[in-house]
């Protein structure tokens, strides 16, 4: 990623013999904007937004160190390097109080230069690769934006434009590399974001390019394959935009999946894809993951939607959900397949259910031998760490993170594989701690036994074990006992 330098020096064979060094050189790749004085330079920060500030000290009207003032004020992740005939105290004293990074002599040692915008070019690549890693987790985990996560500053400084457009992706016979290489013909800023079965191109541009615009130069380069996109502008802040990155992913991949449709081919559904947006994948990702019923989920939808877009709403969202908590991509042919073709449109409520049973048999049935292996053995692994540490606090979110898998992708598997959720597995094994407690401990009082076994709450620990065997945790050690 190239290095934005501004030179700026009131002295031209200075001025051009720096541009010259700079352009020759090998070492990092540099793009150069030059200025002779203060109010020049200043002109030119806005629009050409420098990683790196080389300027002299004394110029006319203004000298460097009110540049270096005034450009941290805007453009706090801006390096300064002064480049002076002065070596006095004073001088540097200044250079010090201002955080300088370096302050040369001139004649400037041309190896030193170099070497130092590369630490810097080095050091600007390590900072956009690590505030990249925690956006991808807000795509991947749904995450909300927050300060903590990535702070607001980092996001102005890697994102220049206020308008946003998120792409999606199949990377089934594609190379998403020279994807990209056409992108860059007309788009500044891409950022990457490489997942198991598909990429997202993260475009950030000028509000003055139309979105019009945009869909033509995408649907040019992405004509051939599956794609969806979503535009966003950060009209209150690059932070707010980046807070709602991850709907605008389950928008882009609704589209993506929708295009997949046999129906996208004959008949416009942008109504749809404004009805999920409005919605979000959240309704699809519950029932997926077993936490609503499927025929309430299609009660809601019944009642809600004109029968024309029953079909193709569910097909969509249970394919995106899917998509989205798995990152697991299907061959097109296959998802063809599960359409309802015009002889099943028998529209009810019960032939919808039915049709997301089929949906849901047929992702889960379509996983290969890997697939399921490494389902299971995440699954395995979740039921090692309850059996480990049940008496702390573990939440799904919790254990996700350790496992480094998708939520509501571990609860969807947690529940297949093992017919109960983590937390109904969670409370079994409590349980059955609890019950060797009570059978082996005797000396153990109520609250002793329910702090060992997860509960801070001795009225909570009471509720739970009567709910899970019909009569207190005395009355069950007393039969116990009389055996």
């Amino acid at each position: 990623m190239a290095l934005n330098v501004l030179l700026v020096d009131d002295e031209y064979l200075v001025l051009k013999g720096l541009e010259i060094i700079l352009s020759e050189q090998t070492e990092t790749s540099v793009k150069i904007v030059t200025a002779m004085d203060v109010e020049d330079a200043l002109n030119k920060l806005t629009s050409f937004r420098p990683d790196v500030i080389i300027t002299d000290i004394n110029m006319p009207e203004s000298n460097g160190f009110e540049l270096i003032k005034q450009a941290q004020q805007n453009f706090p992740h801006c390096r300064f390097i002064i480049c002076s005939g002065y070596d006095e105290q004073s001088y540097l004293k200044q250079a010090l109080h201002l955080h300088v990074d370096d302050y040369l002599l001139k004649p400037i040692d041309k190896s030193l230069l170099i070497h130092r915008l590369k630490e810097l070019e080095v050091e600007k690549e390590r900072n956009i690769s690590h505030v990249l890693m925690r956006i991808q987790l807000l795509l991947l985990n749904g995450n909300s934006y927050s300060d903590d996560v990535v702070p607001a500053k980092d996001l102005e400084y890697i994102f220049p434009n206020s308008a946003f457009c998120l792409c999606a992706i199949n990377n089934t016979h594609t190379d998403p590399l020279q994807l990209k290489q056409q992108l860059t013909r007309y788009f500044d800023t891409i950022y990457t974001f490489s997942l198991n079965s598909r990429t997202l191109f993260l475009l950030n541009y000028s509000k003055k390019i139309h979105s019009e615009e945009v869909y033509t130069i995408l649907e040019t380069i992405f004509k051939t394959i599956p794609w969806g996109h979503s535009y966003f502008l950060s009209t209150a802040g690059k932070a707010n935009a980046i807070n709602s990155i991850a709907v605008h992913y389950q928008e882009a991949l609704c589209e993506m999946i929708l295009s997949q449709s046999p129906a996208s081919k004959t008949e416009d559904y942008s109504p749809l894809l404004q009805i999920i947006a409005k919605r979000t994948l959240l309704p699809a990702i519950r029932v997926i993951t077993f936490e609503e019923n499927i025929e309430d989920y299609i009660q809601e939808l019944y009642n809600a939607l004109p029968a024309n877009l029953y079909y193709p709403l569910i097909f969509t969202e249970i394919f995106s959900a899917y998509t989205f908590v798995s990152d697991i991509n299907l061959p097109i042919d296959r998802i063809h397949r599960q359409y309802p073709t015009p002889s099943d449109n028998t529209i009810t409520q019960k032939s919808l259910i039915q049709f997301v049973k089929k949906l849901l048999d047929f992702w889960h049935n379509s996983f290969s031998q890997t697939e399921q292996e490494s389902c299971s053995s995440k699954v395995a692994a979740a039921c090692r760490y309850i059996k480990l540490h049940y008496q702390q606090d573990i939440s799904l979110d919790k254990l996700a993170e350790i496992l480094t898998i998708n939520a509501s992708y571990l609860s969807y598997i947690f529940k297949k594989e093992t017919g109960s959720t983590i937390v109904q597995y969670l409370t079994n094994v409590r349980m059955e701690q609890a019950c060797e407690l009570l059978c082996h401990r005797p000396d153990l009082t109520m609250e002793e036994i329910a702090l060992q076994t997860g509960y801070n709450s001795t009225t909570y620990f009471h509720k739970i074990f009567r709910s899970k065997f019909g009569v207190s945790p005395r009355q069950w050690q007393q039969t116990m006992s009389e055996k």
